[in-house]
């Protein structure tokens, strides 16, 4: 209280009992009301026609709850079972379970722009990136100057990068983990997050941080965005406070700058060193992202820009399914053997080299089917990359959908869709990929495809997390036996977002070499 009086008297305001001080402020609160009363009011009425629960239509309150609950995966099957395939969710939020709805509006022709959404994924206060540009030509025209070294069609050799972080796993797992009598376990949860970064960074820059050779969080990326995790999700669904957050003012003030020691803000100063050596020094250019970009036609600044974001994506893209199929398969005895089998017969008959290269792993049939499906299971994105219905609106599942209203994709219930994917949608059965017509088959492959986005919005890393995949578990297998720690109710830590995020997550491994 002494705090506040020194405020007052500091602002010469009157005393707090003082009939205009008192008037005043009932005067703001009545305002509040009102804005309060109108605002919802007019929400309401804007998606009044689509089912969902009644203060999620006038308040974000329901969906940050359930947000910061973490549990987004029970969230996202009971809403679709209610309400059906779409679902108001928030004051200016539909949900859509619905493949082909979700497919046309992110098509190459589609008018449909971004959600406000992707702005939280602003970390440069005074440059745009791909993943931030709103409007689809800006994002088209730097899209074209990146996809190149994305798709590995530049300087970047992205599978001779997978394969050295590959060799290094395998022989960190032998020497320290795969012994004889060796009780050590691994955290898998985290070995797979080191792996995934360090081939990020190693593309990007062509040096890697040595996260996975070290098992260390070398420069702190993770720390503090592990910390932030959960008050970045429910930022991202939050627009009102999403938009300030999200502004250049704040980022300059709480943000990652090139200055850091550690995180984001380190990593973001390494990339605009490496990117002046190379415009200063032409010989300094070498077989990555930076120079690939360079080379392109991209403005030294955007290339800080965008080299820094791809480390942020790459990292997390494989990760994610490298650490959950993992689990799958693992837990699932006769699909782990029948996996092993067919790499054992792959290598004997010498369709499998030394390491495996990508193209011979998409040539095995059960490999692929266990992919697919440990994905369909849990897919790496529940609900991310919402688009914005354009100014003329639209139609929605036959019901007409404002201009201005954000749609989600409900990508955990399209991949549960018993039309498609059979009664047994919770089972990971890879055989469903194996067993179904080539017409079913198309149509299973298009929705898991929703994932990774569609159209002119699709993931530049789709490639590149598809052949960490293949090779990883071909190698993995080739060299181990992989045992769970803690096979009973909780394996694992896992918490639920837009993404999924997985701790604690423990295996042993012993050498069985197959060849």
């Amino acid at each position: 209280m002494a705090v506040l009086d020194a405020i007052k008297d500091h602002l010469n305001l009157p005393s707090w009992d003082s009939p205009s001080l008192l008037s005043g402020a009932a005067l703001l609160l009545l305002l509040f009301i009102t804005y309060f009363l109108v605002s919802s009011v007019n929400a309401w009425r804007r998606l009044r026609h689509f089912p969902g629960a009644f203060f999620a239509r006038i308040s974000y309150l329901p969906l940050l709850r359930q947000t910061w609950n973490a549990n987004l995966l029970a969230t996202l099957d009971e809403l679709e079972q209610k309400y059906g395939k779409v679902v108001c969710i928030g004051p200016n939020e539909l949900l859509c379970a619905d493949a082909d709805e979700i497919a046309r509006i992110s098509g190459v022709r589609s008018t449909w722009g971004r959600a406000g959404w992707y702005r939280i994924m602003s970390f440069d206060p005074d440059n745009e990136s791909m993943v931030t540009f709103m409007d689809p030509p800006s994002h088209d025209k730097r899209k074209a100057m990146l996809m190149r070294g994305y798709e590995g069609r530049g300087l970047v050799k992205w599978e001779e990068v997978v394969d050295s972080q590959i060799d290094i796993m395998v022989c960190l797992l032998r020497e320290k983990y795969a012994k004889p009598g060796s009780t050590a376990v691994v955290d898998w949860a985290a070995m797979a997050r080191y792996f995934s970064l360090d081939i990020a960074v190693t593309g990007v820059t062509g040096k890697s941080w040595g996260t996975l050779h070290s098992e260390k969080d070398v420069h702190g990326f993770f720390s503090v965005g592990e910390a932030l995790i959960p008050f970045m999700h429910c930022l991202a669904v939050w627009s009102g406070v999403r938009s300030i957050i999200a502004s250049p003012r704040v980022l300059r003030l709480v943000g990652p700058g090139v200055g850091d020691k550690s995180g984001l803000g380190h990593f973001m100063g390494q990339v605009q060193a490496e990117t002046a050596a190379r415009v200063t020094d032409p010989h300094a250019k070498g077989n990555d992202l930076i120079s690939d970009f360079l080379n392109n036609g991209l403005a030294p600044r955007d290339c800080e820009t965008e080299a820094a974001l791809a480390a942020i994506a790459g990292s997390d893209t494989a990760a994610s399914p490298i650490r959950h199929i993992m689990l799958f398969l693992a837990s699932t005895p006769y699909v782990y053997n029948k996996l092993k089998a067919e790499i054992a017969q792959g290598i004997k008959t010498g369709q499998i080299s030394s390491p495996v290269r990508h193209a011979e792993a998409q040539n095995l049939p059960y490999l692929q089917a266990v992919l697919h499906e440990g994905f369909r299971i849990m897919p790496t994105t529940l609900t991310g990359f919402p688009k914005r219905v354009p100014p003329e609106g639209d139609t929605i599942c036959g019901m007409k959908v404002p201009p201005g209203t954000d749609i989600y994709p409900n990508n955990r219930a399209i991949l549960l869709d018993k039309s498609v994917y059979g009664d047994d949608v919770h089972l990971f059965r890879p055989e469903r990929w194996l067993e179904c017509s080539p017409e079913a088959k198309t149509v299973m492959s298009r929705n898991l495809d929703i994932i990774f986005s569609k159209g002119r919005w699709q993931c530049p890393g789709k490639n590149l997390a598809w052949m960490e995949l293949h090779k990883v578990y071909v190698e993995l297998l080739r060299n181990f036996d992989v045992q769970i720690v803690n096979p009973g109710a909780q394996p694992w830590k896992i918490r639920s977002y837009t993404t999924i995020v997985i701790e604690n997550f423990y295996l042993r491994f012993t050498e069985a070499k197959l060849g």
